[in-house]
């Protein structure tokens, strides 16, 4: 597998890495993806899971266009985007940001986003407690994700 490969519609993924993503990440995320460090594309994904673009409340009466490729770009880089921290489509609250690896939490539900260590992609999971996931098994199989493929150069 290589970015190279890369589908042309990127909120499907290629065929290898989408069977990577779900059977390193289905069991203990919702919805999962990887994408690219540099601009968002999915390069794999968990069906109908993955950075969306679309308009959103962002304060008292003020809408905003939200493009979730530039929030995962900047949770790869360690920061926090202006419009929060948003994945599929739901809002998250950062519970912390360390070492390549953003947190976030929502009633019921949470997300971790972990850049690799050579920066080129990023491994994005979410869980939902009410369909028996758990922050701590999401966390640890992004984490382990992310390790494996900075492992493997990516």
């Amino acid at each position: 597998m290589s970015s190279d490969d890369d589908a042309a519609d990127a909120s499907e993924g290629d065929a290898e890495w989408n069977a990577l993503v779900a059977a390193a990440l289905g069991d203990a995320c919702c919805g999962a993806a990887v994408c690219d460090a540099r601009d968002g594309r999915v390069w794999g994904a968990t069906a109908d899971f993955g950075p969306r673009t679309y308009t959103a409340e962002i304060g008292d009466d003020e809408t905003a266009r939200v493009n979730e490729a530039d929030i995962v770009r900047a949770a790869a880089a360690g920061a926090r985007h202006k419009h929060g921290l948003r994945i599929d489509e739901k809002k998250y609250m950062v519970l912390r940001m360390e070492n390549g690896v953003c947190y976030g939490k929502a009633p019921r539900a949470g997300c971790c986003l972990a850049a690799t260590k050579e920066g080129t992609c990023v491994v994005v999971g979410a869980f939902d407690e009410d369909a028996g996931q758990s922050a701590g098994r999401c966390n640890v199989a992004v984490e382990r994700l992310a390790k494996y493929l900075g492992e493997q150069g990516f």
